[in-house]
């Protein structure tokens, strides 16, 4: 009994020690990015093409990632990637598309009550395109009951950043995962950051393409996809403004009402990246999206979308919403080393600048609407 306890108790900590040195391995990636940034010697450019050519440090990355996700995040009781299905099965399978759209028709017959102007100034406020919302007999609402229906159709998800695509083992889904550098075959080589979309490209076609798995993808679907998914992407990129553009990028790719899901790494308490995920909100609700769902998990936050607009013209005339996809390491200084601290006051200056910028519904209308 006492040496069945010696092994379970250094098997514990063997595996707490390379759990730690893998993520290490994993953060120090992200770093020297950054702090390669942040020196200025060279453009965003070359830091990050240099970095997407260096195949060394690119499989290490994968290597590390994918041991990290098989092999110690598994003992979680609910993994990121069980997380995010059981968020598109609500939606998709239990009502959830269904009760937004319904909310959707309130909102236009709430705006309707306050006259001309007043329903242009809330059409403005919640972000909503009237035609995205359509009556039983639509394109939407069919799409709604035949996709909410995992045995009469799939959805097509493209997972970015995704390793070793962990949604393919689930049929409900055409899971197309991609990555600058792929775990396995079931993922394809691509920079996320440098891709065109083309409004020619039909879905069946990609999917075929998608079939050879050397094959590196640069051109996709516009408006194609059901669910994108952001699995502990963000962070890895050094730059606020490559945030905001493989956002603007998915918002591309989804079809009106599909589903972008962001799960981002936070062992802290809720309220202490309270601003940084703020921040997130509104600038990607400025792009054309509303967020359906989000919850604070001991390690992740879990953010859910929602593609409500078309069509949109998306600008960031100087760096204004890309500089709101930040992360508390941007501030990290370089001359000491040390991360500057995101004071209380930050916090409100912050905070005080967001009621000058697009939402997609106020707190009072929203009660409004629910009674």
């Amino acid at each position: 009994m006492y040496a069945g306890r010696c092994v379970t108790y250094f098997r514990f900590h063997f595996d707490d020690m390379e759990h730690k040195l893998l993520a290490d391995f994993i953060k120090g990636v992200h770093s020297d990015l950054r702090r390669e940034l942040s020196v200025g010697e060279r453009s965003l450019d070359e830091i990050w093409g240099k970095h997407c050519e260096n195949e060394t440090v690119l499989k290490q990355y994968a290597d590390c990632m994918y041991k990290l996700a098989t092999e110690h995040w598994t003992s979680q009781p609910q993994t990121r990637i069980e997380w995010c299905r059981d968020a598109v099965r609500e939606y998709y399978n239990d009502g959830g598309l269904q009760r937004c759209l319904d909310k959707d028709r309130k909102r236009m017959q709430w705006r309707k009550i306050g006259g001309e102007n007043s329903a242009e100034e809330e059409k403005e406020k919640t972000n909503i395109d009237e035609t995205a919302v359509k009556d039983e007999t639509s394109e939407t609402s069919f799409q709604c009951r035949r996709l909410g229906s995992f045995a009469q159709g799939k959805l097509y998800l493209l997972d970015v950043g995704s390793c070793y695509n962990p949604f393919s083992e689930f049929e409900e889904f055409i899971s197309i995962g991609i990555d600058l550098c792929p775990a396995n075959e079931k993922v394809h080589r691509c920079d996320f950051t440098n891709i065109q979309i083309d409004r020619e490209l039909s879905m069946g076609n990609f999917v075929h393409i998608t079939s050879t798995p050397d094959h590196q993808l640069v051109s996709f679907p516009h408006g194609a996809f059901d669910v994108v998914v952001f699995s502990l992407l963000l962070e890895y990129l050094p730059a606020p403004k490559q945030r905001w553009l493989c956002c603007t990028n998915a918002f591309e790719l989804l079809k009106t009402n599909g589903l972008f899901i962001i799960i981002s790494p936070d062992s802290h308490k809720q309220h202490r990246n309270a601003a940084m995920i703020k921040s997130w909100k509104t600038c990607i609700e400025a792009m054309g999206f509303c967020r359906w769902k989000y919850e604070k998990l001991e390690h992740i936050h879990c953010m859910v979308f929602r593609k409500v607009k078309s069509d949109v013209e998306i600008g960031d005339e100087d760096g204004h919403y890309s500089n709101m996809m930040f992360i508390h390491q941007d501030f990290l200084r370089e001359d000491s080393g040390k991360e500057r601290t995101f004071t209380e006051k930050d916090e409100e200056n912050f905070l005080e600048n967001l009621h000058e910028l697009p939402s997609c519904i106020d707190d009072d209308t929203e009660e409004l609407i629910d009674s």
